[in-house]
């Protein structure tokens, strides 16, 4: 229903819309699993021998995250809902190791293989935003929800991603209107992530 709206917008509006820049950061939670190489019996700490029986564990992280990059935006600049297309340069910041970590074990009981660079992410995603209190041609309050993916990560770990949150526009003229939101985000792969993403630009309405 989300896409069949947005393509519905996109026909209806193919003499209207807009090109605009942004910039984005948050904060996103990862999981990082890591195992022991010793077991504990009597209260002492006895190594074991065979790795494939090292116990698993794994800790939630929140990381940070930025980038920015450009959006296509579907609408007449006076109506209080349209479309957005949106592509970007992503990154997010490197896990920290488990052994800096965890209490219950020593750091060279830890065996593990963090995530130790950044991670570079192309985005795309297709959204809708709507105008609830205000005016299109001065300050506008509303909402906006996306649907998309990281299509491309340098470690194979490519994702779908949705976000929905509150949205405000200013129209500095009738052309150039800047933007803001503050959405939750959730990601997929293999498991959900949740994060909180803000986006901050400017955009250029041609009709």
């Amino acid at each position: 229903m989300f896409a069949s709206a947005t393509l519905l917008l996109l026909a209806s509006s193919a003499q209207a819309g807009g090109i605009g820049i942004f910039g984005t950061g948050g904060v996103h939670t990862e999981k990082l699993y890591y195992y022991s190489n010793v077991a504990t019996v009597d209260g002492q700490s006895v190594p074991i021998a065979d790795p494939a029986d090292y116990p698993a564990f794994d800790i939630t992280e929140i990381l940070p995250s930025a980038g920015g990059g450009l959006e296509l935006v579907l609408g007449d600049r006076d109506e209080k809902i349209n479309g957005t297309f949106r592509f970007w340069a992503w990154a997010d910041l490197p896990q920290v190791p488990a052994a800096e970590v965890v209490t219950d074990l020593a750091p060279e009981n830890v065996v593990e293989a963090p995530r130790d660079t950044t991670r570079a992410i192309g985005m795309g995603m297709v959204g809708l935003n709507f105008g609830l209190i205000g005016d299109p041609d001065a300050a506008l309050f509303g909402f906006t929800a996306h649907m998309g993916s990281g299509f491309l990560t340098t470690d194979h770990t490519e994702f779908l991603m949705a976000d929905i949150g509150p949205q405000a526009s200013y129209a500095l003229t009738p052309a150039i209107r800047l933007t803001g939101d503050v959405v939750y985000t959730m990601r997929h792969r293999k498991g959900f992530s949740h994060g909180v993403n803000a986006y901050v630009g400017a955009r250029y309405m041609f009709d």
